[in-house]
């Protein structure tokens, strides 16, 4: 099963360095600009550009234009879900106001470990 599905964020919006056990991640970036840290090295990843993510694998990201927007596909496990707990789904883009040492859970059951 492949999971699809468009993360959003602002300036600053960043995921601790996580791995999944089983799924495999896909990203292609739609707009602005995202640091993704894969294993021990950054790439700043603009609109056109993609990334590949392979199971077993470390990777964190880091929003670092004013707002970015990308399509995520995850295949081989479900861990996509981490943001159906992690994200909240909205009508129209929008910047939820969390304080900023907000812990990250991740839900039972879920390929999705912070490394």
């Amino acid at each position: 099963m492949v999971d699809m599905r468009v993360i959003e964020g602002g300036r600053g919006a960043a995921m601790p360095a996580i791995r999944h056990r089983d799924t495999h991640v896909f990203a292609y970036i739609l707009g602005g600009a995202v640091e993704w840290t894969i294993g021990d090295e950054t790439h700043l990843l603009t609109e056109g550009d993609a990334v590949n993510v392979p199971a077993g694998t470390r990777y964190a990201t880091s929003i670092v234009s004013g707002t970015a927007r990308w399509l995520l596909c995850s295949a081989n496990g479900n861990g996509a879900a981490l943001w159906d707990e992690g994200g909240t789904p909205t009508g129209r883009f929008s910047h939820p106001m969390e304080p900023a040492d907000t812990p990250v859970a991740f839900p039972s059951g879920v390929d999705a470990a912070i490394d």
